[in-house]
């Protein structure tokens, strides 16, 4: 007989960019096995003993513990336990408009739905942690997925290069300053690396200057505010970094051949 345990969340938003279904634990009886079966949402399985596969797309995977594997919404799978080491395995049911973000981070993808983590098994302990916190509203169990999300990222942080950290650091820093004027010089010192090494490393990394990274960026948040928000011409140009509203059309027309306002009329 299975040991099973699983927790449902009752208020659920689905207009969030992450929402959290449910989760659960299970430790399987040799050969338990679950489909073939088609699901809804996306859905993960961590093990954390014993062993198991996973087969979907034509493929089977052979997993054991600090591997994980992903079910996308839609696809046909199976999976089952080892007759002789079954497998105990947590998951977590998610959904949102942001789940191609957390799939870049955790390297996640239907051509390759498996996680390996190495000890000692960040994302598997907070995913622990979420099934020893029971039940829970809403937004914590957003809050926790956050969490899991940042430890499943871990394996993939643990590889970049010093180089690419400077780079990387350069364009979170881009992304939380493109509405501000933004001065080479002083993102190279935020970094703490001279100028001239940053503006090579984000080239050869990003294939665009710093400056062109920074107005491609911002016509693109710009598009969205014109999609999506009900926002002046003249409050959407302060918003991205330009306070002429005029230079703000230009640099939009350069970039997409139209000016904000066309190009609102044509895509609302």
């Amino acid at each position: 007989m299975n040991v099973f345990k699983n927790y449902f969340i009752k208020d659920i938003d689905e207009s969030m960019d992450i929402y959290v279904i449910q989760y659960g634990e299970e430790e399987c009886r040799p050969g338990h096995y679950f489909g073939p079966y088609v699901r809804e949402k996306h859905i993960l399985h961590y093990v954390y003993s014993g062993k198991g596969i996973f087969q979907v797309g034509g493929k089977t995977y052979h997993l054991t513990k600090g591997q994980a594997f992903l079910i996308f919404p839609n696809q046909l799978i199976f999976y089952k336990a080892d007759e002789h080491e079954p497998w105990v395995y947590r998951w977590v049911e998610f959904g949102g408009k942001r789940i191609d973000t957390f799939l870049k981070c955790a390297n996640l993808s239907e051509e390759n739905p498996i996680y390996t983590e190495k000890e000692p098994y960040y994302a598997g302990e907070v995913l622990k942690n979420i099934l020893d916190e029971g039940e829970m509203s809403n937004f914590k169990a957003i809050g926790w997925f956050y969490l899991f999300a940042d430890a499943l990222s871990y394996e993939n942080k643990k590889s970049y290069t010093p180089q690419e950290e400077y780079v990387k650091k350069a364009v979170a820093y881009i992304k939380s300053h493109y509405n501000e004027k933004i001065n080479i010089i002083e993102l190279a010192n935020f970094i703490g690396i001279d100028r001239s090494y940053l503006s090579r490393l984000f080239r050869q990394y990003e294939g665009v200057s710093i400056k062109r990274f920074i107005y491609n960026y911002r016509m693109e948040v710009s598009k969205n505010f014109l999609k999506n928000s009900s926002l002046s011409i003249g409050e959407i140009s302060r918003s991205v970094g330009y306070p002429d509203p005029m230079d703000f059309s230009k640099a939009f027309k350069k970039a997409f051949g139209v000016s904000p306002t066309d190009w609102r009329k044509n895509n609302n």
